[in-house]
């Protein structure tokens, strides 16, 4: 017999000093009211505040993490999981979880966020302007507040990264000896660009100020800029990564109850490959023997945290890369983080009134499933199905667990929620290939379509299902202007120029015996829900990898990662 899965809920408040001094007791008063007097379940996302302190309160979340006691890991559940115990779910409740309080505070003044300068403002030189080798922020900030809700990845990419953060800064804290365990609290994540990699190591920064603020008072975030180390004094790039360091230690050296992180996007810049030297191989040789000898000297401090980016791998020097305690592969999003981004865009469009509330007989914000929640759908009317030996029902229901596409009409499921989630489905396996960024930015140009064929832009609400039609000419067009871009490309060197996101163009086949998960390239023009014309197995999303260098065979990192996972 299993053991039922454990439940982690953190619950994150946000509440100003000003309203936390007035209401004392607040931590105390929010552990009762979720120990005893909250009777509902608890599912990831905002929670609706006790009204008695709702004056004190700005906004609640709620965030699950289930622990298998089999295996003793545990994996983030991004989606809501309290559901009608008919659909085969877990509900959390706070009799059987651990809840994890967390009260604290948002930094949103414009004159906390700082630039730090690396040439001690221009030293030597009173005409030049300083170089601004970095922003420097404390945290929790506003400005970064929703980022890490608003990422979608791999089941357990995120919680991975959290966790392997939090363990390393634990080992830090307790004073391990790094003689007998090595440990340089340093992460790089890599992949193609436009997959959120700086995005997701800002929202990990501030997550982790939130969770270990019982160990730290106060957290700081900076994001050097990489390239301004060398665009200017470009003979002396060594010097300016060393007086950068130098500020870094001069904050944490006597701070200990400071939580300091740092972000170098595109690490590649300032730490790449002493074989690969550029226009000036003694500066690149200089600059990067900087960065090495100051990460070994910021090791010492056992508050910090430093997190790295780059799209490409195989220009970073070996020396930087066997430094690297965690090296995470961020790839184009899965099919379950491709419904998800669309279906966040439609509750925003809804929230904010651009998109009609009714597709159908009720559609709302709640009525948006989830993925899983999906899933479980399906999987509920294929056994309704099967009890019943209603065979229609289960023939599209088999559908369900075998294609993506539905065949029209979707209707035979007697549910509006599960059909409009199907065609959101669909709609996700046509972005196979197109990015996280790419997929951000389609709304606005649905909404230019829409605005085209209404003759301006007074009208700007239209129906979730117009949006949908629209949403899958987007991507067709966004496919085709970047095919265009490549033959453009190709044209004028003479060679042939793959896609940006080539190696998940071996499309996925992620066989989910519930909701439909067969992929395809693309629906044709003009023809919404079609199914799709050819698909081949592959896996898609993030995964781990072990080791980067650029001693080793000079392979595309996404190809290599898609064949390791076959």
């Amino acid at each position: 017999m299993t053991s039922a899965p454990k439940a982690v809920v953190w619950v994150d408040v946000i509440s100003s000093a000003q309203q936390q001094a007035k209401r004392p007791s607040l931590q105390q008063e929010l552990q009762a009211y979720l120990d005893v007097g909250y009777d509902g379940v608890f599912e990831s996302g905002r929670m609706d505040v006790p009204l008695k302190l709702a004056s004190f309160i700005q906004c609640m979340k709620c965030e699950v993490d289930f622990i298998d006691q089999g295996s003793s890991t545990s994996v983030s559940a991004p989606m809501p999981v309290g559901m009608n115990s008919g659909d085969g779910s877990v509900s959390i409740t706070a009799k059987n979880s651990d809840i994890q309080l967390n009260i604290y505070s948002l930094c949103d003044d414009e004159e906390d966020i700082e630039e730090i300068h690396a040439d001690g403002e221009g030293d030597g030189d009173d005409s030049a302007a300083p170089v601004v080798a970095g922003i420097a922020c404390n945290l929790p900030h506003r400005q970064l507040d929703g980022l890490w809700e608003n990422l979608y990845y791999d089941h357990s990419t995120k919680s991975k990264l959290l966790d392997y953060a939090a363990t390393a800064m634990q080992f830090a804290r307790a004073g391990i000896s790094d003689k007998v365990v090595s440990c340089n609290r340093l992460v790089l994540l890599h992949g193609p660009p436009g997959t959120g990699k700086t995005t997701f190591c800002k929202a990990l920064a501030q997550k982790l100020s939130i969770r270990l603020r019982s160990f730290y008072k106060r957290s700081r975030f900076l994001e050097v800029n990489s390239h301004s180390l060398f665009s200017k004094w470009f003979s002396e790039s060594g010097k300016l990564v060393q007086k950068l360091f130098e500020k870094i230690k001069d904050e944490i050296e006597d701070d200990k109850e400071l939580f300091y992180v740092v972000l170098i996007d595109e690490v590649e810049s300032v730490a790449s490959s002493r074989s690969h030297g550029g226009s000036d191989p003694q500066d690149a040789v200089r600059a990067g023997n900087a960065v090495l000898t100051q990460l070994d000297r910021l090791k010492r401090y056992p508050n910090v945290l430093i997190l790295t980016t780059s799209n490409l791998t195989h220009m970073i020097d070996s020396a930087f890369s066997s430094r690297v305690d965690l090296t995470m592969y961020i790839g184009p999003p899965n099919l379950e983080a491709r419904y998800e981004i669309i279906r966040s865009q439609i509750q925003e469009l809804i929230d904010r009134r651009m998109l009609n509330r009714q597709t159908g007989p009720t559609t709302n914000r709640q009525s948006i499933l989830p993925f899983k929640r999906l899933k479980q759908r399906i999987r509920a009317a294929d056994a309704h199905a099967t009890a019943t030996n209603t065979m229609e029902a289960s023939s599209v229901a088999a559908a369900c667990a075998t294609t993506s596409s539905l065949p029209l009409p979707v209707e035979a499921i007697d549910d509006p929620d599960v059909n409009l989630g199907l065609k959101i489905q669909h709609v996700a396996s046509v972005c196979e290939c197109v990015g996280g960024r790419v997929m951000r930015r389609l709304p606005i140009r649905c909404f230019s379509m829409f605005h085209a064929r209404t003759h301006g832009i007074g009208t700007m609400e239209m129906s979730v299902d117009e949006y949908l039609d629209l949403l899958l000419l987007a991507i067709n067009e966004e496919k085709r202007e970047e095919e265009e871009a490549r033959r453009q490309q190709q044209q004028e060197i003479g060679s042939e120029i793959p896609c940006s996101n080539h190696s998940s163009c071996v499309h996925e086949n992620e066989n989910d015996a519930s909701a439909g998960t067969s992929t395809g390239t693309g629906a044709r023009a003009g023809a919404p829900y079609a199914l799709p014309h050819h698909s081949t197995s592959s896996s898609n999303g993030s995964a781990e990898r072990s080791q980067v260098g650029p001693t080793s065979k000079q392979v595309d990192p996404m190809d290599e990662e898609m064949t390791s996972a076959r």
